[in-house]
C-alpha cells in the first residue's frame, strides 16, 4: 500500500519507462477494474512519453522531408509542436503548484530526467528546453513540499502526541519510511538536490 510518505507499488513507473501509454477507454474495456485511478507519475509518464515519441518523429520528419538542417528543422517544430508543449507545461504547473506528494513529484523529475537523457542520447535536442522548463517547475515545488514537511516535524510538540508508549511513534514511523522512500528513489541517479 502507497501513502504519501511511502514508495508503495508507485516505483513500479520507473520500471516501465518505455511502457505503452495510458488509454482510459482501452483498460475499462479490459475490465479489470471499472474504476481505474492511477496516481499522477503514471499520467505525467504516460503524457511525457506520447510527447517524447510524437515530437521526435516529427522533428526527424522536418528534417528528412524538407531537408532541412537543425537549427531549421528546430524552428519549424517550434511552429509545429510549441503551442501543444506550452499547454502540457501549463497543465503540469496547474497540477505541481497544488501538490503536496513529493515522493510523487519526485518520480516525475526522475521520468523527466530519463526521457531527457534518452532523447540526448539518439542527439535529438528538440525538447531539451521543454524538459528545462518542467524541471523548473518540479524542484522547487519537491524542495517546498520537503520544507513543509521537515518544518512540520520540527514545531511538533512530543508532550501533545499521544501517551508514552514502547514502540515508535507514528510520526517517527513516517519519517523513517518518507527518508527510506527519497534515498531510495535518490539512489540511482545521485542527484544533489535531495
Amino acid at each position: 500500500r502507497s501513502t504519501l510518505f511511502t514508495v508503495g507499488d508507485r516505483g513500479a513507473v520507473l520500471d516501465d519507462l518505455e511502457a505503452p501509454v495510458l488509454v482510459p477507454h482501452a483498460a475499462k474495456e479490459k475490465g479489470a477494474n471499472k474504476d481505474n485511478r492511477y496516481p499522477y507519475e503514471r499520467l505525467f509518464r504516460s503524457l511525457q512519453y506520447s510527447l517524447l515519441d510524437n515530437a521526435a518523429r516529427e522533428y526527424l520528419f522536418c528534417i528528412e522531408f524538407f531537408g532541412l538542417k537543425v537549427s531549421k528543422a528546430y524552428e519549424m517544430f517550434k511552429q509545429v509542436l510549441g503551442k501543444t508543449m506550452t499547454y502540457l507545461a501549463k497543465q503540469i504547473e496547474t497540477y505541481i503548484m497544488t501538490c503536496h506528494d513529493s515522493i510523487g513529484i519526485m518520480l516525475c523529475a526522475r521520468i523527466n530526467s530519463h526521457y531527457r537523457t534518452t532523447l540526448r542520447e539518439k542527439a535529438i535536442l528538440c525538447l531539451q528546453p521543454y524538459f528545462d522548463a518542467i524541471d523548473k517547475l518540479l524542484w522547487p515545488r519537491f524542495q517546498y513540499v520537503l520544507t513543509l514537511n521537515t518544518e512540520s516535524v520540527r514545531q511538533t510538540d512530543p508532550q501533545k502526541l499521544a501517551r508514552v508508549d514502547t514502540r515508535p511513534h507514528f510520526i517517527v514511523r513516517r519519517y523513517a519510511e518518507f527518508s527510506g522512500a527519497l534515498l531510495g528513489l535518490n539512489e540511482a541517479v545521485q542527484n544533489g538536490v535531495v
